[in-house]
Parts: structure tokens; sequence; C-alpha cells
């Protein structure tokens, strides 16, 4: 995976450099969308959250390792990207983008409703490569739970990789191209919101919805690759992060109507990254989001006060720069077990490997002895609606989750 270029990022931009702004989108030299307000540097903490109160309400988006796109998609993109370059081309015409991953509701606004009409719902669904890797756990929870609450999941037939984050500095023709791709998949389903559980995915995906949406020249380049590989998008996928999913078409009332084995003492901290509620994410707020506290709740397990839960872990640093990631999950670790918490939860598959698989090297480096389980949120979530340890992959995890599993009762 080449993530050289995201990760000079890391070590070139200072703190109060324009792109390292709270609101900041990743806009590639080539595609450009245009901004939605200014924002200008605060002069103090009360300016600051103010600005942040009012950004709230308006979209935001932003930009790991070398994938490979589709034969016939790869070709097409090559062909495209060329053409783009010298300008010769227009596609044919487009119906108007419907897409808008970014409408946000009021920041304060946690009790979120269900889907019109209630009930089960059927999606398509994403798992991404790490579910077939370093996450089979939570793919294997994530099936077991939704189909413990009447949700179906359709997998996506023939899918790729998503491109990651990163790929977008590298490849960015290639990185939209590989990602509209499952999107055109998606949208051959039928009417289907787009269900994934990965935030590096979410955020990939509903970046290319942003961008073809905003960009006619991104949309009309992408359009025609598609058609090159035998696929068409018209930009209609809505793309949901699986607790968006849960939170919003079930609703908490619903699943705590079916929890049979609540986590009663169960103290955990929740762990959302730095992906999902941004700069993607609709559902939460971006700073201090409540939805997996709330879904602790309903598991009737208590979430502990957790400063870290939206602070990165590090990602695909921890192959290029060891102690720089070292270092941020030590943040991690070290927050929870200040906050006394029993067990973390995550909702991305690289943010929960790093914190879990790399505690060993953590205590290497800074002298500490943490020994703290940490599990998919559907993990948890499984266990209060009584399904079983071992059909939640529970067996997989690096640090034994025996403390969690205790609580349960008989």
């Amino acid at each position: 995976m080449d993530v050289r270029v995201l990760l000079s990022l890391y070590g070139a931009l200072s703190c109060r450099h324009q792109d390292h702004r709270h609101d900041v989108r990743a806009e590639a030299p080539s595609y450009q969308i245009q901004p939605h307000g200014r924002h200008e540097e605060p002069g103090d903490d009360q300016d600051l959250h103010q600005q942040r109160r009012q950004l709230r309400s308006q979209r935001r988006g932003d930009a790991h390792g070398q994938v490979h796109p589709h034969p016939k998609l790869g070709l097409a993109l090559q062909v495209c990207q060329h053409r783009s370059k010298a300008g010769a081309y227009r596609t044919h015409a487009l119906a108007p983008a419907q897409v808008d991953q970014g409408s946000r509701r009021a920041p304060r606004d946690h009790c979120l409703p269900r889907r019109q009409g209630g009930g089960a719902v059927k999606y398509s669904y994403y798992p991404g490569c790490s579910a077939e890797a370093t996450a089979v756990g939570y793919d294997v929870s994530t099936r077991a739970v939704c189909a413990k609450l009447g949700i179906e999941l359709v997998e996506l037939p023939d899918w790729n990789c998503c491109g990651s984050t990163s790929y977008f500095s590298v490849r960015e023709l290639r990185s939209f191209g590989i990602s509209a791709r499952n999107l055109a998949i998606a949208q051959e389903m039928g009417d289907m919101d787009l269900v994934t559980t990965c935030n590096a995915c979410y955020t990939v995906l509903a970046k290319t919805n942003r961008y073809m949406a905003d960009n006619a020249q991104l949309r009309a380049d992408i359009v025609e690759a598609l058609h090159r590989a035998g696929r068409h998008y018209d930009g209609n996928v809505k793309v949901r992060h699986l607790v968006d999913v849960l939170v919003n078409d079930l609703g908490y009332d619903a699943i705590r109507e079916r929890v049979t084995k609540p986590l009663t003492g169960v103290r955990v901290a929740c762990y959302y990254g730095c992906q999902m509620t941004r700069p993607m994410g609709t559902f939460d707020d971006p700073e201090f989001p409540v939805t997996l506290d709330k879904l602790t709740e309903v598991a009737g397990a208590t979430p502990v006060d957790y400063p870290c839960k939206t602070k990165c872990c590090g990602g695909m640093l921890m192959l290029t720069n060891e102690q720089a990631a070292l270092r941020l999950c030590f943040e991690l670790l070290k927050s929870a077990r200040d906050s006394e918490a029993d067990v973390i939860i995550a909702a991305c598959p690289l943010c929960e490997m790093n914190v879990e698989a790399y505690q060993s090297r953590v205590n290497k480096e800074y002298g500490t002895d943490f020994h703290i389980p940490v599990m998919y949120f559907t993990q948890l979530l499984g266990l209060a609606l009584g399904i079983s340890a071992k059909d939640l992959a529970l067996d997989k995890q690096v640090v034994p989750v025996d403390s969690v599993l205790a609580a349960l009762p008989a």
C-alpha cells in the first residue's frame, strides 16, 4: 500500500495550515468543488465554538493503499484521464445528480427518527476488504446482529476495493472510478440504500457521491469510464453507515425491546474514530458524537466519559512511522484506562486492529501494562441481544474479552 503522499501531510503542514482546519475538505488539483461558506481562523475559544455551531449545519467533505481496479474499468479510466487532461471530450447528457451526502441534522438532535413506515428494511451491503481478513469478526457480527433485528443485508456481487482514503492522493480519477463501480453495482440492485461498516469505505463512497454531484467534469469522466466497463451510475445511491441505519431506521427503542442479556455494570469506552462522523458523516455531531454511547446504554452497559472518542488511531501510519502511530494508540488506551473502562468498542476495522493488536508494542514502548479488551460495537450489541460469543466471532479477538462475557446474565 502506498500511503507516502498522505503521510507527508502529517509532517509537512503546521497545525494552523489552511488544510488543517476542522471544516476542511480535500480538494484534489483536477476536480474542485465549491466551498459552502467562508471560514476564518478563530481568534479565541469562544469564536471557535461559535463557528463550529454555524458550520455543523453545512456540508463537509475530505480526502489507504494501492489498489487494482477492475481490468475493464482500469483501461477506461486511463482513456478518460488522457482525454480529461486534453479537455477534448464531453460525455452524453447527464441527468441532474440527486445525491446529497451532506445535509445535516441539528447538532443537538440526537433523538433521531426512524424511516417512514418503520419495520424491517432491505439494504445493499458493501463489506469492504477488511471484512475478509483482519475484520472477519466485524462482518460476522454485523450479519448476526442485523439478522436478529430483522434487517436484511444483500451483499454487492463482484464488489471491489473502495480504494481507501489515501489512494485519492495518488490516482485521483481511478480512485473515484473504482469507488463509483461499487455504487453502480448497488444501483443495479434496485432502490436500496448502500450500507457499509468500515469508516474509510463509508468516507470514500460518500465522497464519490458528493464530488460527482458537485463537479460536472468529474461526473462526466466517471460516467464515460463506467460506460466503457459496461456499467452506469446516475448518482442516486445513498451511502449509509451501519450505525446510522440502526439508530435512524430501526431506533433505540426497537433495539432495546430485543435485548435479552443486558450488560449491566460493564463500563465501555466508545471509540468512533476520526472518519465516522467527519468529514462525510451526517447522522451525528462531528466533534461530540453520541450514537455509539446511546447504543451502549441500550445494551445495558455504561458508556464512560471518553475524551479521545474521535481522535485518530494512526491508521496506516503504523506501517510507515510506527513510533508516531504507537503514540496515538497509547493516548487512546491511556484515556480508556483513566476513564476506568472495562472494554473499548470500535466502529472501524483499522481502528479496532491498531488499538487492540498493538497493545503489546505500546507497552514495550511506554512501559505500560495495557490489556484492555477491544471489540466491534456489533459484538457488544450482539451479546446483549442474546447471540453467542462464537456466532459473534469473539474467539478471534487478540485481547480476551472474558471480563465482558462474565458480566452476561445466566
